[in-house]
């Protein structure tokens, strides 16, 4: 489902109006955003591996501009592709907190551990040379500014219209409208949450109990 489609099944809700088109983009994109800030983020968001590189001299390394949070499987590794033994080329980083770090990674070297805020991984001890750094992160989708079918309305269109469809009925005082939303957006949202546990655990084993 492209953007404008999204708009006119919001508009059919509204009572098949064609007015407040730009309204109920802007309704689209606020949803979006917000969804890419809540807790649970969609399979979809994942990126490729991708590749960051440190300064010598420099502990901190500035995040992606599309960076949304780390994937919760995955660290940040530091890959070494002129590794001797095949069992160095990747490198998995510990996560620690950053006063933890500077008082047990000191001085120089080669990338062993990291902390994150809000805009830098900070790589301890401070690199000494240019490292490559390679994780799998989630990325903020594109903004629905253009005509598009953007991830989100591709995988879960109606969690969005849910979302920026509510505000603008209770606006209209449309109370059966916002009543409509909001049913969407909790049917969708809790079908969004399930099918990202089902991909999570989809093919593992899992081994109850232990050793006596």
């Amino acid at each position: 489902m492209d953007r404008d489609t999204a708009v006119e099944r919001v508009q059919e809700t509204l009572g098949f109006t064609t007015a407040h088109t730009t309204k109920i983009i802007s309704r689209l994109q606020d949803a979006q955003v917000d969804l890419e800030k809540g807790m649970t983020l969609p399979w979809f968001l994942r990126t490729e591996i991708s590749s960051i590189s440190t300064v010598a001299d420099e502990e901190r390394v500035k995040l992606p501009s599309d960076f949304l949070r780390q994937w919760e499987e995955d660290p940040l590794w530091y890959y070494n592709a002129d590794a001797e033994e095949t069992a160095d080329v990747w490198k998995a980083l510990i996560k620690e907190e950053l006063e933890t770090l500077r008082n047990d990674l000191p001085g120089t070297g080669s990338p062993q551990a990291y902390s994150l805020d809000d805009s830098y991984f900070r790589i301890f001890p401070t690199p000494d040379a240019a490292y490559v750094l390679k994780m799998i992160y989630y990325k903020a989708d594109a903004l629905l500014t253009t005509n598009v079918e953007n991830l989100w309305l591709e995988h879960f269109p109606w969690l969005l219209i849910g979302i920026a469809g509510a505000p603008l009925a209770a606006g209209l005082r449309d109370k059966a409208a916002v009543s409509v939303f909001a049913a969407l957006e909790a049917k969708h949202h809790a079908k969004m949450v399930v099918d990202t546990e089902a991909r999570i655990h989809a093919g593992r084993r899992y081994v109850m109990g232990g050793p006596d």
